[in-house]
C-alpha cells in the first residue's frame, strides 16, 4: 500500500468519524459541558478557569487532527490521480 493509499484511508476513516452523529453528539456535549462550567466556575478561581480552557483548547485541537487527516487525504487523493495522469502520459507517448 503507498502512502498515499494510506492518507487516503485515514481521510476517509476521519471524515466517517466527523460525520458519525454518535461522535458528533458527544463532541457537542464535551463542548457545551465545558462552556456551562466555564460559565459558573468563580470568577476568583483562576486554576479551575485556566483547566476548563486548556480543556476546551485540547477538544479543538482533537477536532482539528481529524479535519487535517480529511484533507490531507484529499490532496493525497488529487496526488496520486496527478502522478497516475503522468504515467499514463508516458506510456500513451511510448507505444
Amino acid at each position: 500500500m503507498s502512502q498515499y493509499d494510506t492518507e487516503i484511508r485515514q481521510a476517509k476513516d476521519a471524515d466517517r468519524l466527523l460525520n458519525d452523529p454518535v461522535f458528533q453528539l458527544a463532541f457537542n456535549r464535551i463542548e457545551s459541558g465545558l462552556i456551562e462550567r466555564m460559565r459558573a466556575v468563580p470568577m476568583g478561581d483562576i486554576d479551575t478557569q485556566h483547566e476548563l480552557i486548556l480543556t476546551l483548547q485540547l477538544l479543538g485541537s482533537l477536532k482539528n487532527q481529524f479535519k487535517t487527516a480529511v484533507d490531507s487525504g484529499k490532496m493525497a487523493e488529487i496526488s496520486k490521480a496527478q502522478e497516475l495522469a503522468q504515467k499514463a502520459k508516458k506510456l500513451w507517448r511510448g507505444s
